[in-house]
């Protein structure tokens, strides 16, 4: 006969529900659709500056040789210029005018280049920096180019419009007089209104405030230019002198930085430190500049 153990069907302990999640703080409620907007704008502000610095592709920025790049930089404002002078109208306006913006765009697209490069330099992206074209002296030479455009923007907007003060007939130079002596001057210390010097006879004219409106927009073009050169070549050499200040921790930074660093790396063969000596050295090999190399050969026999 069988025999059967009498087992007692055990019920499934219940399972507890987890805990639904603390709300955030208030704060975050209020800082995380802030943060969330500041990103959307902050991503189309970049998109708008990297759509902006294309329009200084016909000035040659794409060209990495410099010689070619500036020779074609060159021969289009020579172009902007040579419609500027004639009495074409509207026409003249519009070429000036995109001389203009195109000493505008030729920046950003360097400013951009620099950031590029430092994001190169700091292992944030993949590239190679020697292969991209350096802006810095396109940069310098663009900008050079607004001692001839604004003297000639406003001499045909004062032929189209009458904006200015002027008795009699004024030429180029009478105009290029008038912007050294209220935009130029006076985008600097302005030392001119304190001794009362004025090399300009043209004067604003009150019935016409668009005259002042657009010198003002030239002194603030002016500064502008200055300031972010200024800046931007501050930080091309802060990038440079860390990633070299660094070689005998992390010789690829300086590497990555490209011939720009060849200079500082030569330097640094001369350093006390015998393993900063080295890692120069070998990051001058990497980068193979032939000159760098016989400076390695110079140092590994004195």
């Amino acid at each position: 006969m069988a025999i059967r153990w009498p087992f007692r069907r055990r019920e499934p302990e219940p399972v507890a529900a987890p805990e639904p999640p603390p709300p955030p703080p208030a704060t975050a409620r209020i800082v995380a659709p802030i943060v969330g907007l500041w990103g959307w704008v902050s991503a189309a502000f970049t998109a708008l500056d990297r759509a902006f610095s294309s329009l200084a592709l016909p000035f040659g920025v794409g060209i990495r040789k410099p010689v070619r790049r500036h020779m074609i930089m060159l021969s289009v404002f020579a172009i902007i210029y040579l419609i500027g002078i004639l009495p074409l109208g509207n026409f003249s306006l519009a070429a000036l005018t995109f001389g203009y913006i195109g000493v505008l765009a030729i920046g950003r697209a360097w400013v951009l280049n620099e950031k590029q490069r430092t994001a190169i330099a700091k292992k944030l992206e993949d590239g190679d920096p020697d292969e991209m074209p350096d802006l810095r002296w396109t940069a310098l030479a663009s900008a050079l180019q607004l001692l001839l455009l604004f003297p000639l923007l406003y001499w045909q907007l004062h032929a189209q419009y009458g904006l200015f003060k002027v008795e009699g007939d004024a030429n180029f130079w009478d105009w290029v007089r008038f912007s050294l002596d209220k935009t130029y001057l006076k985008a600097l210390p302005d030392w001119s209104i304190l001794y009362g010097v004025h090399i300009s006879w043209i004067d604003f004219d009150q019935a016409h405030p668009w005259g002042k409106h657009l010198v003002m927009l030239s002194r603030l073009t002016f500064d502008y230019i200055l300031i972010q050169g200024v800046l931007r070549i501050l930080a091309i050499r802060s990038t440079i002198g860390e990633a070299v200040a660094a070689v005998k921790a992390d010789p690829e930074m300086a590497v990555r930085l490209g011939r720009r660093a060849i200079g500082p790396l030569i330097e640094k063969l001369s350093d006390p430190d015998k393993a900063v000596r080295g890692a120069a050295a070998n990051a001058l090999t990497q980068l193979g500049d032939r000159r760098a190399i016989q400076r390695i050969s110079e140092a590994a026999n004195p």
